[in-house]
């Protein structure tokens, strides 16, 4: 039974307490186990000791409850165990705040479990009578800069209003848990609840490594005289995610503002600009949170987390001194375990690796995210490449899997997908549904499952028939409407090519040619036929070589009729396979052209491998280096905006140092067949681990006076195919083996 609050506004944002005092006789041998929800979000204690913060991010279909064991936590004689529950405004109000959290406007909570102690049975469950009552003092504030994500405060030290007893919510009779519907008729609850698919985040404790003003400052504990204004601004070492907590002592009436950056920045009187990111010459912006001490002892921690590299703290006190006897955070995200690893000739390789897993480390919580800081939501094309890279690192798919399901539940009745989800606010990019089809594909060939392929091929199907149907006289996909983003550039307004003013888009036909290849591929793993799918493919590629190619500078224009061109129409043509793939690429990096940003250079990397020209990935890896000359301890945005600090498109290294460097990829599904083919171009030695559902494979090469030797350690009974540089191929389950040739 879902309960509330008789006092509770609807649409109103505010927390409220759910309160149960309970006794155990012998705590030795009580055993307790809960399942616990809330609308929308809620942190559950026991006696004082925080067990459980959720619910997992759910959708419009499917909301989560977690199961706990508090037994640890169980003491002898009084228990007493409380939420304080998260009620947000709807969707429709002015401020919305975390827009990647679904919710109805309501306060809600949900807990189901009996207690075991000396051979008793005690149902806790929210079917007997539980204590409510709002919290005062945190007072929620909306973002400026980023307002998607932004769920930040203005405290006070916590008070409890008076205690009421919680009520049932209307009249439905239970919580709808496990796919049961609300009645015998088969009709859906208001919260339909599915057991968490994805672990807790983990929290641990962290310290500001330093003080970047005042020089020499501590950056742990201080205090701030009676009557002054004190900055100063902290250094985490690295761009983090995390809850701010700090203990206050004193202080009454005083201001105490936080400000969360992720760098410096300088302006120039008309602009802002990034060069250093740990240049504390320049000025630090950003969202904060505003807390006000009453001249207690204080204790706090945020109830959302923050995402930070510097925070800039400002006191200003009145009458009374304030001391900060501690400051510092609990750093959180997915508990991602990696087991990947790499290392060459190349110095700026083993760097680029960690920045890497950073930045994917920082975009997992409990979806994917584009960015910690702005907006915390879960793209289509971002998390399909998170997705991969993660596939290299650890054999954890979870939050994979979550992540199409998400998909897979944002389909609109005209069949896209939704280009972000979980989200409040509706947003479609048409082409982004194609990433799904590219998701299911790399799930097949690194996981195997064919059923989770079977289960989400319709899906696939509507999306690709959606493109089908606006399909021209020309053949070609056209307009599309909605927002037809492919990438940052320069001279692209909000990431459109200019060329979508006049009709059809080049690159959105050779996209969804792409995607044609890949349903095919999934169709073909699976033992169905591909037929359709790759004739359909091969349309589009006739159609788009018919009005789309110039023959005499070589390449395609990014629009029917229009002079315009691009590197993106050029490598998605090549991906789509496109005649000459080889000339294509040659002649847009000959005339320079709209070059693409770090999410897009995936796809550029994959169209020179399939050209022939991977050898100019190094070179094109300067952009990476470049990112570590400037501090960047995560991967930037795009090089146009510079917006975000860490994005997790941008950690394609990973990839390229698995599946092309160690040569590290699966041949058939689930790794079937482990292809180990190491490009070696440009090095002299690397050495690494892969991770796979099989097992982690080990991959160690040199090059010593013109011989090449190769050591591998990788999963018994597994056949792998090694592709050597001088050609030569051959097979072996053997899980260890050393070869050599001459090169």
């Amino acid at each position: 039974m879902w309960i509330t609050s008789k006092q509770a506004v609807c649409q109103e944002t505010a927390v409220y307490r759910f309160q149960k005092t309970f006794m155990v006789q012998d705590q030795s041998s009580a055993k307790l186990t809960i399942r616990v929800s809330a609308e929308a979000r809620y942190k559950l204690y026991l006696n004082g000791t925080l067990v459980s913060l959720g619910p997992c991010k759910g959708n419009e279909f499917a909301r989560y409850y977690e199961t706990v064991d508090l037994a640890p936590y169980l003491v002898q004689g009084e228990n007493i165990l409380y939420a304080d529950v998260l009620q947000l405004e709807e969707q429709y109000g002015a401020p919305v705040f975390i827009v990647s959290v679904e919710r109805t406007g309501r306060l809600a909570f949900f807990m189901d479990g009996t207690l075991c102690d000396s051979g008793e049975k005690t149902d806790l469950s929210t079917k007997t009578p539980w204590q409510v009552c709002r919290l005062f003092g945190p007072d929620f504030t909306m973002a400026v800069y980023s307002a998607y994500s932004g769920l930040f405060e203005k405290t006070a030290p916590i008070r409890t209003g008076e205690f009421s007893e919680a009520i049932p919510i209307g009249h439905t009779p239970d919580a709808n848990i496990d796919h049961q519907s609300v009645n015998n008729y088969g009709e859906f609850c208001t919260y339909p609840l599915y057991q968490r698919p994805i672990p807790q985040l983990f929290r641990k404790p962290r310290e500001f490594v330093s003080a970047m003003k005042p020089e020499g400052g501590n950056p742990v504990s201080f205090t701030v005289p009676a009557n002054t204004t004190y900055t100063c601004e902290l250094n985490a070492g690295e761009l983090t995610t995390g809850y701010l907590t700090f203990l206050a002592k004193g202080g009454k009436d005083a201001e105490m503002k936080v400000l969360y950056s992720e760098c410096y920045e300088h302006f120039d009187g008309k602009d802002y600009s990034k060069n250093l990111r740990d240049d504390k010459t320049g000025i630090l912006r950003g969202d904060f949170d505003i807390f006000l001490p009453d001249g207690s002892a204080y204790a706090y921690e945020t109830y959302w987390f923050r995402t930070f590299r510097f925070i800039q703290v400002t006191i200003t006190t009145k009458e009374e001194p304030l001391t900060i006897e501690h400051i510092g955070y609990i750093e959180t995200g997915y508990p991602f375990e990696v087991t990947g690893e790499f290392s060459s000739s190349d110095p700026t390789h083993q760097k680029m690796l960690d920045v890497s897993i950073r930045t994917l480390q920082r975009c997992m919580h409990e979806t994917f995210e584009d960015c910690p800081y702005y907006e915390q939501l879960q793209y289509t094309m971002d998390s399909r490449l998170q997705m991969l890279f993660s596939y290299q690192l650890s054999a954890d798919d979870r939050l994979a899997r979550r992540c199409m399901e998400d998909y897979h539940a944002s389909k609109i009745p005209e069949g896209l997908l939704q280009s972000r989800t979980p989200c409040i606010r509706r947003q479609i990019i048409p082409q982004f549904s194609l990433h799904f089809t590219f998701m299911v594909e790399d799930h097949l060939l690194y996981y195997g499952d064919v059923s989770l392929a079977k289960r989400y091929l319709p899906t696939i199907d509507a999306v690709l028939n959606w493109f089908d149907s606006k399909r021209n006289a020309q053949g070609l996909v056209g307009k599309t409407g909605y927002w037809s983003y492919i990438d940052w550039v320069d001279g692209w307004t909000l990431g459109v090519p200019t060329a979508e003013k006049s009709g059809a888009l080049t690159v959105v036909n050779f996209i969804y040619a792409t995607a044609l290849n890949s349903a095919a591929h999934i169709c073909e793993m699976i033992g169905r036929s591909g037929d359709d799918y790759r004739r359909r493919a091969k349309e589009i590629l006739r159609a788009a070589k018919m009005y789309c190619y110039d023959s005499d500078r070589n390449l395609y224009t990014d629009g029917p009729g229009v002079r315009l061109y691009s590197t993106h129409a050029q490598l998605w043509a090549v991906l789509a396979g496109a005649e000459n793939p080889k000339a294509l690429l040659s002649q847009a990096f000959a005339d320079n052209l709209a070059k693409p940003s770090y999410s897009m250079c995936f796809f550029l990397f994959r169209a020179l491998e399939k050209a022939g020209m991977y050898d100019l990935v190094e070179e094109k890896f300067d952009a990476w280096r470049l990112m570590l000359d400037k501090h960047c301890t995560t991967w930037v945005e795009d090089d146009v905006r510079e917006r975000s600090e860490c994005h997790g498109w941008g950690s394609t290294p990973v990839y390229e140092f698995a599946a092309m460097r160690l040569g590290v990829r699966p041949v058939s599904i689930g790794y079937g067949e482990i292809q180990i083919a190491p490009y070696t171009k440009g090095l002299s030695h690397a050495e690494g681990t892969v991770a796979s559902v099989k097992g982690d494979i080990h991959v160690k090469w040199e090059i010593k006076d013109g011989i090449f030797s190769l050591w591998v350690d990788g999963p018994a009974y597994v056949t792998k195919k090694v592709v050597l540089p001088n050609g030569n191929i051959f097979r072996t389950t053997d899980a260890a083996f050393h070869t050599s040739c001459e090169v």
